[in-house]
């Protein structure tokens, strides 16, 4: 996994490459911020997006989660962008049929 984010002006900055993603949140009940976790135990980074608007997702053609995209008020865009593409029902190896 891999978390850019793209500056109003176009500029990017690359915050995190080839780690694992721990999760994603609001960083409090109160406010728009949200919070990207990734790496392991020893290594933990945390990557806050400030008054997000927007989440989305980009998907593959075969409908796989490519990445994740954060819109902020500011005009920057994060992307947590995923080593393997994968359908909400491949998460984790196990197959789900609903």
């Amino acid at each position: 996994m891999s978390i850019a984010t793209r500056a109003a002006d176009g500029q990017v900055a690359i915050h995190a490459r080839d780690i694992p993603l721990q999760g994603v949140s609001l960083a409090s009940p109160r406010t728009d911020d949200v919070e990207v976790c990734a790496g392991g135990a020893d290594d933990m980074f945390t990557h806050e997006v400030r008054r997000a608007t927007a989440l989305k997702l980009d998907l593959t053609r075969d409908g796989a989660d490519r990445a994740l995209i954060i819109d902020a008020s500011d005009g920057t865009t994060t992307t947590v962008e995923f080593r393997s593409p994968m359908r909400p029902e491949e998460v984790d190896g196990i197959a789900w049929h609903g």
